[in-house]
């Protein structure tokens, strides 16, 4: 049986103050104690899609903002974090070296209620900075340095952000959440509330690559896939939690691929919504299986820009997540 649905949310884009990790952090901060939508309607952190965001501040500078979903049987927690310096906190295992002036992404389950943050964002194994649970270690995700337009997406399982450079022509993306359903509830296929959780990036220090739904490739940066290599570097990000109360995950990928952006309508002139599958990845541009589900409320569909909104006779749709805001190409739509 399907999971739930997925309504997806934006808030009004806002420009980040510099190109730096702290006000990359506190763009996200503020975004996150939003009172309204993009669309005017109103946001209430903890209810609906919306998420309750905190910060940690470290000698006035802030160093970390976690996130809490409103829908959260397993008491996740997902926190961004960073610094200019160049401290050693727990890194995904096999995956990730922390970089100075980068963003980190990680995952927390059974944090206990209420979900809490109680350590230092940099703390390492065994101590989880939630202060319990399997914390996942951070994988790497964006080029903090970058200054630009900070996009925020988020329903009742999942966040998306996405910086898009000033210009326009190029942003990364990172986020976290419930992204897979797998379609069964079997041992072994999910955890005891149905779900598969996850965090993903285009990478350390990297942009998203408009090339990157044409293949398997983890070297065409993109959304949603990566793979089991230690050495891969600087490529892209999708690491989903083993099943069970364990800290280890696994490197997922798209089952298909979108060779060219395209540009076909529906009959009646709506856009497509084509699902997105993901299996498992290997050490080399391969799946390897097993097949781990789909994105949920999450799809492919025509080419086109970043930052766009779906609507049908005024009524909102969807967003567009896409490589460039100044060109069309291979995108997905975040339903609403």
């Amino acid at each position: 049986m399907p999971l739930p649905t997925q309504n997806w949310r934006a808030v009004t884009p806002v420009a980040l103050a510099s190109g730096t990790t702290a006000s990359t952090l506190d763009t996200l901060y503020t975004i996150g104690q939003a009172a309204t939508y993009s669309d005017g309607s109103g946001r209430t952190p903890g209810s609906g899609s919306a998420w309750t965001w905190n910060r940690q501040q470290i000698a006035g500078t802030t160093e970390a903002c976690w996130g809490v979903p409103p829908t959260n049987t397993l008491q996740m927690g997902y926190v961004v974090a960073g610094n200019a310096a160049s401290p050693t906190p727990q890194m995904m295992p096999g995956i990730d070296n922390y970089s100075a002036n980068g963003l980190a992404i990680a995952m927390n389950k059974n944090s206990g209620s209420p979900v809490s943050f109680p350590n230092a964002w940099t703390i390492g194994s065994p101590t989880s900075p939630f202060g319990a649970g399997q914390f996942s270690g951070y994988i790497m995700g964006g080029a903090a340095t970058t200054n630009g337009t900070m996009y925020y997406w988020e329903c009742q399982e999942g966040f998306i952000v996405q910086v898009v450079a000033t210009g326009g022509a190029s942003s990364y993306v990172f986020g976290g959440g419930a992204f897979v359903d797998p379609y069964s509830t079997s041992t072994g296929n999910c955890e005891s509330d149905g779900r598969l959780y996850s965090v993903m990036s285009t990478g350390s220090g990297r942009t998203w690559a408009t090339t990157w739904s044409a293949s398997g490739l983890d070297n065409s940066y993109g959304v949603f896939k990566g793979r089991d290599l230690a050495s891969k570097g600087l490529n892209s990000r999708f690491a989903i939690f083993n099943v069970g109360s364990v800290t280890t995950c696994r490197q997922a990928m798209m089952a298909q691929y979108i060779t060219t952006a395209t540009s076909y309508l529906t009959p009646s002139g709506d856009i497509p919504y084509l699902p997105y599958s993901v299996t498992a990845s290997a050490s080399t541009n391969a799946q390897t299986g097993p097949f781990f589900g789909e994105l949920r409320n999450i799809y492919f569909t025509r080419a086109a820009a970043a930052g766009q909104v779906v609507s049908n006779g005024g009524v909102v749709q969807g967003y567009i997540l896409s490589p460039q805001a100044t060109a069309s190409n291979t995108s997905l739509v975040l339903k609403y």
